[in-house]
């Protein structure tokens, strides 16, 4: 302390500090003091750098900054920094305008605008040609899935926790009545629907297939679609007829005691069959244990004819 005592007088610590305007991270390496000693004189001196009050050139409020940061010091707040600096320092005021090429718009092929990052640093396309010739490998196409696997699941929807009101509901359940009574619009969304699923035949549709031969094609799947509704079998040789098989369970079997028999949308099924010129041929569940039964009734609507496959 006794040798900083001759270094650290209050002559030399205010010419360098105040009228010097030197910072006090320089004054201490110069010392090869502390900085809290540094702080110390500073306190014991009484040596403070004495503050003035300036006009913001934006809003014009007063502010207090110190004498020696009066050269620098112009702006009260950031933001008024960023409002001048928007107002004065654009196109070619500002400080990194080369050639105009930032004021320019540029195009891709196709003819739509694009950013000029893309059009100076980028591929210089849009986003739909840069994607049309991009191919994806395996294992990119592998990491893109999982990436989206688990993006829109729960809280992370955007949707999540949100509920349309009685007046968007209302205007929806129309919208889609409307679209409904289209028959065109109907086939395809369930046609849709059901080869999405990407049904197969079971195991009693597989024996009935059987005794059906070539004439018949199975169209459960949803190929087929005929007035809304997607029949079992098909008649391949030009022949406008169809084969429907019931499971007792499903369809209320009588004979077998789960109902009557009855349902309104087999009825409903039958019937737009029949406008499209359709014959329809119900075979059960149980008539595949009697096979010879079931043949002869096969027989007889397909005129005595069945080519086995």
């Amino acid at each position: 302390m006794k040798r900083l005592d001759k270094i650290l007088t209050k002559e030399f610590l205010y010419q360098e500090y105040i009228i010097n305007n030197k910072p006090a991270r320089e004054i201490i390496k110069q010392t090869e003091c502390n900085k809290s000693t540094f702080f110390y004189y500073l306190k014991k001196y009484k040596i403070k750098k004495e503050k003035i009050f300036i006009n913001c050139l934006e809003c014009g409020k007063k502010f207090k900054i110190f004498y020696c940061n009066m050269e620098t010091a112009k702006f009260c707040s950031k933001k008024c920094f960023g409002k001048w600096q928007s107002k004065n320092k654009r196109g070619k005021n500002s400080s990194r305008y080369i050639d105009g090429r930032t004021n320019k718009e540029y195009f891709c092929k196709c003819g739509r605008k694009i950013n000029v990052h893309t059009a100076l640093y980028g591929s210089g396309e849009c986003i739909h040609c840069f994607n049309k010739y991009r191919i994806f490998t395996t294992k990119t196409l592998q990491k893109m899935k999982k990436s989206h696997m688990g993006l829109f699941k729960g809280e992370k929807h955007p949707l999540f926790g949100t509920h349309p009101s009685k007046n968007t509901r209302k205007k929806l359940s129309k919208a889609s009545l409307e679209y409904w009574q289209n028959k065109e619009y109907r086939e395809k969304t369930i046609q849709a629907s059901m080869l999405g699923r990407s049904l197969a035949p079971n195991v009693p549709e597989k024996e009935l297939n059987k005794l059906l031969g070539n004439d018949y094609k199975f169209v459960g799947d949803g190929k087929v679609i005929l007035g809304g509704f997607n029949p079992d079998f098909i008649n391949c040789n030009g022949q406008k007829k169809i084969v429907e098989l019931y499971g007792c369970y499903w369809h209320k079997c009588k004979t077998c005691g789960f109902g009557n028999g009855k349902r309104p949308i087999d009825a409903g099924r039958l019937k737009e069959y029949k406008k499209l010129g359709y014959s329809t041929l119900i075979v059960w569940e149980h008539e595949l244990k009697d096979i010879d039964k079931l043949t002869n009734r096969l027989m007889e609507f397909n005129g005595d004819k069945l080519c086995k496959k």
